[in-house]
């Protein structure tokens, strides 16, 4: 789940990239960021939200944020392969989506 600490943590790596990015000519980086982990509970105090919006601000993406949400499946006790598996499951279309954002970068 994004926290602070979370947050605290990508700054320098999402600087570093820029930096990087900046350096080589004619190279850009392109960086998509997903957040995973995400509780689908409800945020009657806006505490996601608003550390949604930090990363946000940060961030400052090109597009939305790709959301992965928490899965408290028991099938993951045998390690099943959900996007096999369950295919329907909002984890297997979130983690496509995600794949298919990738793959359109390339």
């Amino acid at each position: 789940m994004p926290n602070e600490e979370n947050l605290r943590g990508i700054r320098g790596t999402v600087a570093d990239v820029r930096l990087q990015s900046e350096e080589q000519d004619n190279k850009a980086i392109q960086l998509s960021y997903a957040m995973s982990s995400i509780p689908d509970l409800d945020d009657y105090d806006t505490a996601l939200n608003k550390t949604l919006q930090q990363f946000q601000s940060f961030m400052q993406p090109n597009e939305p944020l790709i959301t992965i949400h928490r899965n408290n499946s028991i099938s993951l006790l045998s390690q099943a392969v959900l996007v096999l598996d369950r295919p329907k499951s909002q984890l297997a279309v979130e983690l496509r989506n995600l794949a298919d954002v990738i793959e359109s970068k390339k």
